[in-house]
Protein backbone atom coordinates (compact mmCIF):
# COMPACT_ATOMS: atom_id res chain seq x y z
CA UNK A 1 0.00 0.00 0.00
CA UNK A 2 1.82 3.44 -0.87
CA UNK A 3 0.59 5.81 1.63
CA UNK A 4 0.18 9.56 0.57
CA UNK A 5 1.47 12.85 2.38
CA UNK A 6 -1.31 13.28 4.20
CA UNK A 7 -1.08 10.30 6.56
CA UNK A 8 1.78 11.74 7.63
CA UNK A 9 0.95 14.09 9.61
CA UNK A 10 -0.82 12.15 11.57
CA UNK A 11 2.24 9.87 11.88
CA UNK A 12 4.46 13.01 13.42
CA UNK A 13 1.70 13.20 15.51
CA UNK A 14 1.45 10.17 16.74
CA UNK A 15 5.06 10.28 17.10
CA UNK A 16 5.55 13.71 19.52
CA UNK A 17 2.26 12.24 21.53
CA UNK A 18 4.38 8.90 22.39
CA UNK A 19 7.52 11.29 22.87
CA UNK A 20 5.33 13.60 25.31
CA UNK A 21 4.28 10.70 26.87
CA UNK A 22 7.95 8.98 27.45
CA UNK A 23 9.00 12.38 28.97
CA UNK A 24 6.04 12.73 30.83
CA UNK A 25 6.62 9.05 32.80
CA UNK A 26 10.04 10.06 33.04
CA UNK A 27 9.60 13.19 34.96
CA UNK A 28 7.14 11.33 37.16
CA UNK A 29 9.93 9.05 38.03
CA UNK A 30 12.37 11.44 38.56
CA UNK A 31 9.60 13.22 41.17
CA UNK A 32 9.18 9.75 42.81
CA UNK A 33 12.81 9.75 43.71
CA UNK A 34 12.90 13.57 44.44
CA UNK A 35 10.04 13.24 47.20
CA UNK A 36 11.98 10.82 48.89
CA UNK A 37 15.67 12.16 48.48
CA UNK A 38 14.58 15.89 48.02
CA UNK A 39 18.50 16.70 47.09
CA UNK A 40 18.90 13.51 44.71
CA UNK A 41 20.87 15.50 42.22
CA UNK A 42 20.82 13.37 39.08
CA UNK A 43 16.81 12.75 39.83
CA UNK A 44 17.05 17.06 39.64
CA UNK A 45 19.11 17.31 36.73
CA UNK A 46 17.45 14.45 34.96
CA UNK A 47 13.50 16.33 35.88
CA UNK A 48 15.25 19.29 34.46
CA UNK A 49 16.89 18.02 30.95
CA UNK A 50 12.89 16.35 30.47
CA UNK A 51 11.15 19.46 31.53
CA UNK A 52 13.34 21.21 28.65
CA UNK A 53 12.63 18.71 25.75
CA UNK A 54 9.06 19.03 26.52
CA UNK A 55 9.13 22.44 26.65
CA UNK A 56 7.81 22.92 30.27
CA UNK A 57 10.25 26.37 30.89
CA UNK A 58 8.73 27.16 34.13
CA UNK A 59 9.51 23.49 35.06
CA UNK A 60 12.45 23.60 34.12
CA UNK A 61 13.25 26.68 36.18
CA UNK A 62 11.89 25.25 39.12
CA UNK A 63 14.22 21.87 39.21
CA UNK A 64 17.42 24.04 38.26
CA UNK A 65 16.60 26.19 40.99
CA UNK A 66 17.16 23.55 43.21
CA UNK A 67 20.01 22.43 41.11
CA UNK A 68 21.88 26.08 41.20
CA UNK A 69 21.04 26.41 45.77
CA UNK A 70 22.53 23.06 45.53
CA UNK A 71 25.64 23.55 43.42
CA UNK A 72 26.64 27.29 43.87
CA UNK A 73 29.41 27.38 42.31
CA UNK A 74 28.56 25.64 39.26
CA UNK A 75 28.84 28.27 36.83
CA UNK A 76 27.21 26.01 34.19
CA UNK A 77 24.00 25.72 36.40
CA UNK A 78 23.88 29.24 36.81
CA UNK A 79 24.48 30.34 33.25
CA UNK A 80 21.29 28.13 32.29
CA UNK A 81 19.36 29.44 34.61
CA UNK A 82 20.08 33.21 34.06
CA UNK A 83 19.29 31.74 30.07
CA UNK A 84 15.70 30.66 31.23
CA UNK A 85 15.02 33.28 33.18
CA UNK A 86 15.55 35.87 30.34
CA UNK A 87 13.26 33.35 28.27
CA UNK A 88 10.11 33.35 31.13
CA UNK A 89 11.03 37.76 31.21
CA UNK A 90 10.67 37.94 26.91
CA UNK A 91 7.65 35.16 27.10
CA UNK A 92 6.02 36.99 29.88
CA UNK A 93 6.35 40.78 27.97
CA UNK A 94 5.04 39.01 24.65
CA UNK A 95 2.40 37.17 26.66
CA UNK A 96 3.43 33.65 25.13
CA UNK A 97 4.86 31.77 27.90
CA UNK A 98 3.12 28.30 28.39
CA UNK A 99 4.02 26.55 31.70
CA UNK A 100 3.94 22.98 29.55
CA UNK A 101 3.55 21.85 25.69
CA UNK A 102 4.94 23.51 23.13
CA UNK A 103 8.71 22.80 22.20
CA UNK A 104 11.12 24.98 22.84
CA UNK A 105 15.03 24.57 22.92
CA UNK A 106 17.75 25.07 25.66
CA UNK A 107 21.12 23.74 26.30
CA UNK A 108 21.20 20.48 28.57
CA UNK A 109 22.83 20.57 31.68
CA UNK A 110 25.87 17.96 32.08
Amino acid sequence: MISSSLDRPAVNENAAQSQNAQLQAEEKGFATVLQREPNNQTALKGLVSSRMRRGDILGTKAALERLVKLNPTNTQYKELLDAINKQVAESKNVGTLKPTGSQQSAPTPK
